[in-house]
């Protein structure tokens, strides 16, 4: 698995931690404070996740309307792709 890249709340210091820490408090390496990694199981992303999935959803069913069910597919997938790198982005 991928490290997800966070930046100290404390001293802006920028460091890497392991997937698996998504939504932990981990010691900064520079500052030695306790920061916030953001993630999954934090639960700031619940709300995120649930508008991801809705827009997914009614693009896949809008685009399905017009031009057949591939082409929904085709765009919810689209979308979906582009959240899930939005997600890793962050």
């Amino acid at each position: 698995m991928h490290d997800i890249l966070t930046s100290c709340e404390h001293c802006a210091h920028r460091f890497e931690v392991p997937r698996a820490a998504a939504g932990s408090l981990q010691n900064c390496p520079s500052c030695g404070k306790a920061t916030r990694v953001p993630g999954e199981s934090d639960p700031a992303w619940v709300p995120f996740q649930l508008i991801v999935a809705a827009l997914c959803v009614a693009a896949g069913v809008v685009a399905s309307l017009g031009s057949g069910p591939v082409a929904g597919f085709a765009v919810g997938g689209g979308l979906l792709a582009a959240a899930l790198l939005l997600r890793a982005a962050l």
